[in-house]
C-alpha cells in the first residue's frame, strides 16, 4: 500500500512540475511568436534588424550569388509547428535592398470559429482588376474576423482566414489595400 502511494505522490509532484515549467507547452524560441514576428517585421527589415527582432541567428536556407536577382533566404524555427522565412534581395554588389518576410503555422493554430469561407464565390468578381475589393470589405465577407499576416513584400501583404473545418481563405493586398490575388479551400 505505501509503495502505491509513493508512486501517487510522484506521479503527482512530476505532473505539477511539467504544468508549472511548460514541459509539453510550446513556447516560441527567440523573442516573440510568430504572429508577433510578423507584426514587427516588413519589407524593410534587413538581416541585422530581423536577428534583433526575433532574438537568434537564422538558418541559412537558400542563396543565389548570380545577378541580376541575388538573394539570401533565412529560416527561424520558433517552435514545432511556426517559423518566419525572410528572403532577402540584394543588390549587385551585395547590398540589402529589400525583404520578404513569410510565415509558417498550422492551419489549426491560425483557426478562429468566427472566419466563415462559405460564401467566397462572390469574392472573385470584386478582385481586382474588377471592383478592386479592400482589406475591410473582405474581412465583412469573411466573418468580421481580421486575417493573420502570411507574407509581406514591398508589393503585397497576404493574409490567411481559416475556419474551424479547416476552410481556408488567402488574400493579398496591394500597398493602397485593395485585393489583387484572392483563392479559397473550402
Amino acid at each position: 500500500m505505501g509503495k502505491k502511494i509513493y508512486l501517487v505522490c510522484i506521479f503527482t509532484v512530476l505532473t505539477v512540475i511539467a504544468l508549472f515549467t511548460g514541459c509539453n507547452l510550446q513556447q516560441p524560441k527567440g523573442n516573440y511568436d510568430v504572429f508577433e514576428c510578423m507584426e514587427k517585421l516588413d519589407y524593410t527589415t534587413s538581416y541585422k534588424d530581423a536577428v534583433k527582432i526575433i532574438g537568434f541567428e537564422g538558418e541559412l536556407i537558400a542563396e543565389r550569388d548570380e545577378a541580376p536577382y541575388p538573394y539570401e533566404t533565412y529560416e527561424w524555427k520558433l517552435t514545432r509547428n511556426t517559423a518566419v522565412t525572410i528572403r532577402f534581395d540584394l543588390s549587385e554588389e551585395g547590398d540589402f535592398k529589400r525583404a520578404q518576410v513569410t510565415a509558417a503555422a498550422a492551419a489549426k493554430i491560425v483557426a478562429d470559429d468566427d472566419v466563415d469561407v462559405s460564401e467566397a464565390a462572390p469574392l472573385k468578381k470584386r478582385v481586382a482588376p474588377y471592383e478592386g475589393l479592400n482589406y475591410d470589405e473582405f474581412v465583412d465577407y469573411v466573418g468580421g474576423v481580421e486575417g493573420t499576416k502570411k507574407s509581406v513584400s514591398s508589393e503585397a501583404t497576404e493574409y490567411i482566414w481559416v475556419a474551424p473545418d479547416g476552410a481556408t481563405a488567402y488574400a493579398k493586398f496591394d500597398n493602397d489595400e485593395k485585393c489583387i490575388t484572392f483563392s479559397a479551400v473550402i
